[in-house]
Formats: C-alpha cells, structure tokens, sequence
C-alpha cells in the first residue's frame, strides 16, 4: 500500500510543475520551462500503465501482435471500459462501473442509472394519457393492501463515486512475492494490485464534539457533512480475480472482494470512538476507552458511521463484475443501451437487442412448434427488488406483420409504430413473477417536449387494472464522462 501513497504525492507534484511549466512558457522564460520539464518527465517515468501503454502502441505500429496482446494484459489493459457489478450475497439492483487510465493506475468510477439520468436531464414527465394510468409499475400490480408494504428503492442514492482502483507497478527485485490481491502479469515483469476506497474515520471525528445541552454526554454534528465530503477516502487492499489471458470470456469478467459491510462498521466503530474526546459533568475531557462511552454518546457515533457509509457508494464483500458490450449498431432503434424510469424505483437501465424466438401463441413463453420470428428483448441491466438484474424486463415481435393501429393514444405522443408485446411483473423479492400484455411504442423525435426525446416507450397492460408507460431514452456509454466529483484518495501513513 506505500506504492499507493507514493503514486499520490508523485501525481500531485507532477500536477503542480506542469502547472508552474505553463506559467513559465507563458511568461517566456523557456530555460525554466524547460527545467520544468525534465522534472515533470522525470515524475512521469514512475507512472508504469503510461510507459506500457505507450510500448503496447509501438508493439501494433510494428504489428507484433503477440507482444502487444501480452502487454495489454499485463497491464491490465482490458479493464478500460463498462461493466455491471452485482454483489455475490444477493444484489437485485447492481451498479455500473467505469474503469479508465489514471497515474499509474486503473480508476473505477461507480454510478446508478439514477446518475445517467441526471447527466441527461431527465425527470419522469408528468403523466397524461389514458385514465387508469397509474405512477409505478408496482401500483399496477399491487392491491390496495399491498400498496402499504412496497419495498423502498434500493442500491445507491449518491454518486458517481470512485469506489476501487487497480496500481500497476513494476515487480520488485528479487521476485519479491506479491501483495494480497496482486496478479503479476504474464508480460512487462508487472504486478496488478486492486484496492477499494472507504470513508476516512479521522473525517467523522472531526464532527465530533460536546454540546452543553447535554449535561451528561452528547456529540455535535453540525459540521460533519463538510467534513466527510471534503476528506480523503482510506484504500484497502481488495482480491482481484481476473484471467484476461485464458480466452474466452476471462476478460470480459473478474470478481473483486474486499470486507464486509458489518467487518467495516465495527472497524469504523472502533476507530471513532478511540478518538472521540467528550465532557464529563464536570466539565472534564474523558477520552475512550478511559471510562465506557455512554449509551447515547455510542449511539450518536453508530448514526455517524452509518451517515458516512451512505454518503459515499462503496463496495462490501465480493463483487461480480461484467463487461458491458459497447460494439453496437447505432442505426438499429431497436438495439441498444435505453434508461428507463420505473416509477418509485428510479431510473433503470435497460439493454435492447433483436433475437429470433418461437413464441408461444399467447406470449407466456416458447413453442418449438410456433414459427420463428423476429423479437426485441429488453434485459435489464441494473434492476429493482421487484424485477432484478439479470431479468428480461419486456419483449416484442417486431416483424411487419405484428405491427398494429395507434390510434389508441394521444396525437401529441407522434407515436410511428406500434408492436405487441409482454411486460414483466412481479412481487417483491420477484415473487410470482408473470408477464402480462404490452405495447412496444415507436415515438417521431419531434414528438411533444414533454416526451423528452424518448425514443422508444413500453406501456404495460395489466388486465382489468392500470396501464403504465415507461419511455426509454438512448445512452450512449462510449461518449460518456463521468466526474466523480470526489477528492484524491488518501495514502496510507
């Protein structure tokens, strides 16, 4: 974990003389500049990704393939891009993660369907239509009685946020073995080492404090939200496993454990309370563990803990991640990544794709006796505690002759196709999962601004109750910059 920290400081001064390097040339005093620049290359030379990066480029100019492909891995190359991480203990949300080059090192950013939508600008518009349309798929699906007990959204409520990182680093003389969580590379005599990022304790203490209130014990807090948000985040060591080099699909997953949840709150517990300092009766500073920590005084820290832990998405225990395919015809309308708001779930993502199928006649599933046809599915990519990741969310024959009359719905919405189709429904916990009838809707793009700019929309059809539409907007992953807006981690003293 020192290379951690030595990365840090080596990336903030090379920052800080690049910066110093452009004031001189500004100024043109170029003998400094050109000082400057030594020392920056100088810094540089300590980024190892940069150099094999820059090898890996020369190994393609010369088409060695073989050596390129062997540097790629090496480095970690194939981690650059999306991917989909669900927890191993049951997870029926997900997040996505985008990994990308930083000093030294592979940076991933996590984020929610909620924070793609957010860049995008888009709310659920207000609903306008049909009578009977209800504002969640839940609603549509629930009786009144089971209205009251819907689960709470689950999964990330902030974000994005850089949760892991992956340093490369030249190996140590000697064939020093490698640090937990590390992988040494078939190429390069480079070593891979993962680490999470995790809420720093010192930046909870520093909310801590007597309120004269409380004549026997208290914590003040009214600064704590600063304080967490402006302080570095602590790197723990994380097991990656990954065999990019063994074909396949070994690249295009890895799973990567660090701590449990309940191991981190205690350790963080624990941390806090033997720094907090209180007041007495008496007016006297009594520090842990000189005496026990009052009950109230206990609880306030535990509020803490757990305030700070959901201020900052972070991952717990052991995370299967997997590549998101970006290599998609853009044309297709009906191919592709679409966010969806799913009504008190939030946003959600969804990716289209065209199949063959045999359906059966009345779409409750397949027929080997039914003729094959042309079906758009729609698997959802991050997902709900009523319908999960992993799951088909809906589906619908998109062949000519599937294609029906519209005029159902407003003139406003510019509807241009119309395909029948099923939704999935199901309780939470997806229990007594079922499909029910829907339409697959195609909107014109000058469609009213309320749409705002929907491509694609699925209204489900619950029969004899409600109908609700969910309009799909397209992301586009590749174009895609996320800012964690979050400061630099901070290296182990």
């Amino acid at each position: 974990m020192e290379h951690a920290r030595a990365l840090k400081l080596a990336e903030a001064e090379c920052s800080g003389l690049a910066a110093e390097m452009a004031g001189a040339a500004a100024a043109e005093d170029y003998a400094r500049a050109a000082e400057l620049r030594e020392a920056v290359r100088a810094l540089e030379g300590r980024d190892a990704l940069a150099r094999v990066r820059e090898e890996l480029a020369g190994a393609v100019e010369r088409e060695d393939f073989g050596a390129a492909a062997a540097l790629r891995d090496a480095s970690g190359g194939p981690l650059e891009g999306w991917w989909v991480g669900k927890g191993l203990e049951g997870d029926p949300v997900g997040h996505l993660l985008h990994v990308e080059a930083g000093f030294g090192r592979w940076v991933g950013t996590a984020c929610t369907a909620r924070d793609l939508a957010a860049q995008q600008s888009l709310e659920p518009p207000p609903l306008k239509g049909a009578a009977g349309t209800v504002r969640s798929l839940e609603e549509a699906v629930a009786s009144p009685d089971e209205l009251l007990d819907l689960p709470p959204p689950g999964g990330w409520e902030v974000g994005p946020a850089r949760v892991m990182e992956v340093l490369v680093r030249d190996q140590p003389p000697g064939g020093a073995r490698a640090p937990p969580g590390a992988g040494a590379g078939p190429a390069g005599g480079l070593e891979l080492q993962a680490v999470t990022l995790h809420p720093d304790s010192t930046a909870l203490v520093s909310g801590l404090g007597a309120e004269p209130e409380d004549p026997a014990f208290a914590v003040a807090s009214d600064n704590l939200i600063d304080s967490m948000m402006g302080a570095p985040m602590e790197l723990e060591a994380a097991a990656l496993e990954w065999s990019p080099g063994s074909g396949g699909g070994g690249r295009d997953e890895f799973v990567l454990t660090t701590r449990s949840c309940d191991e981190r709150d205690a350790q963080m517990m624990q941390d806090v309370s033997q720094q907090v300092v209180f007041s007495d009766k008496a007016g006297g500073d009594v520090a842990w563990p000189t005496r026990s920590i009052p009950d109230n005084v206990a609880e306030s820290i535990r509020d803490l803990v757990s305030t700070s832990q959901e201020m900052h998405p972070q991952l717990a225990g052991a995370t299967r991640y997997q590549r998101l395919d970006l290599d998609l015809p853009s044309t297709d309308p009906f191919t592709g990544y679409f966010v969806g708001n799913f009504g008190k779930h939030g946003p959600e993502l969804l990716r289209l794709r065209r199949e063959w199928q045999r359906l059966s006649a009345d779409g409750d599933g397949l027929d080997a006796e039914a003729p094959l046809e042309e079906v758009v599915v729609a698997e959802k990519v991050t997902g709900d505690r009523n319908v999960p990741a992993g799951t088909v969310s809906f589906r619908a024959r998109v062949g000519r002759q599937h294609r029906l009359d519209s005029s159902m719905y407003p003139d406003d919405l510019m509807i241009t196709g119309r395909y029948k189709g099923e939704g999935r429904v199901a309780k939470a916990d997806y229990q007594e999962p079922k499909w029910v009838e829907g339409d697959l809707l195609v909107f014109n793009k000058r469609a009213d601004p309320l749409m705002m700019g929907a491509e694609l929309g699925f209204v489900w059809s619950v029969p004899g109750r409600r109908r609700y539409l969910i309009l799909l907007n397209r992301v586009d992953l590749a174009s895609l910059k996320l800012d964690d807006g979050a400061p630099p981690p901070a290296g182990p003293a």
